[in-house]
């Protein structure tokens, strides 16, 4: 990615490595058997099959000791993915002071059945690597010890558990710092029209009102509540105003 030629081939012909899109193919599976009363399968893990980069956080050190010794060699990076982390974490006031910045606090992997899960999302992607297909491409393991993980027997469970503890990502697709719920519930910050419980016409519509993530990306998620919240803002100001200009009457879904 970072070699002048691939830039090159870029810019002049519109190949090599510049022409991903970051993410080159995405999966989901399912470890358990979803909801008992439901007799349903949700998928509990996403597999991400892409190329991994510095740009992605990754310290030199961490670089240096685990990764450099691959880049003369084809490589792809199969990252599992939690779908629905039991972990929990808070957003919270410094002081009074509305200059102080908030205090966040993710707490990530706090829950161990997270852990767990990402280790079994591990083992799938071993038993991937194995298959015939798989194979006879040459894949095999990057066997190389993690940085922190010395102390530990490569491919024990204790390994894996300190892999996923040095080694993980958010996705950039964190929710539920402005939790949607109805008057009852006392951790919930705005109402089911998206108001801020306590004020007047202040409205949050992203993916923060959300109190527990889908089962897949949340972009979809996100933008049907978006056309949702569009709806509900522009009856309060129809309602506001006491009367509805022209152009609201056929043109959005509007009550007047």
């Amino acid at each position: 990615m970072l070699s002048p030629s691939s830039i090159l081939s870029y810019l002049q012909e519109g190949r090599g490595p510049w022409t991903t899109i970051g993410c080159e193919l995405i999966g989901f599976i399912a470890t358990t058997k979803g909801i008992p009363k439901e007799n349903s399968i949700r998928p509990d893990l996403q597999l991400m099959i892409c190329h991994w980069n510095k740009t992605m956080g990754i310290s030199d050190y961490s670089w240096n000791r685990y990764f450099s010794a691959l880049n003369n060699e084809s490589t792809v990076t199969f990252l599992p993915v939690l779908l629905r982390p039991k972990s929990r974490g808070y957003v919270r006031l410094t002081d009074k002071n509305v200059d102080s910045d908030p205090v966040i606090n993710p707490r990530y992997l706090s829950h161990k059945e997270d852990v767990d899960l990402l280790v079994k999302g591990i083992r799938f992607v071993q038993k991937l690597i194995a298959t015939r297909e798989m194979q006879k491409i040459g894949a095999r393991l990057n066997t190389n010890v993690f940085p922190g993980c010395e102390s530990e027997e490569f491919d024990t469970y204790s390994y894996w558990e300190c892999y996923v503890r040095h080694m993980t990502i958010t996705s950039y697709h964190p929710i539920g710092t402005c939790k949607m719920g109805d008057e009852k519930d006392p951790s919930s910050v705005v109402n089911y029209d998206f108001e801020v419980k306590g004020t007047n016409k202040l409205f949050v519509v992203d993916g923060s009102v959300l109190p527990t993530l889908p089962s897949a990306n949340p972009y979809a998620s996100i933008m049907m509540l978006a056309e949702m919240a569009s709806d509900v803002i522009k009856a309060k100001d129809a309602f506001g105003r006491a009367r509805c200009d022209i152009m609201e009457v056929f043109i959005t879904k509007t009550i007047c």
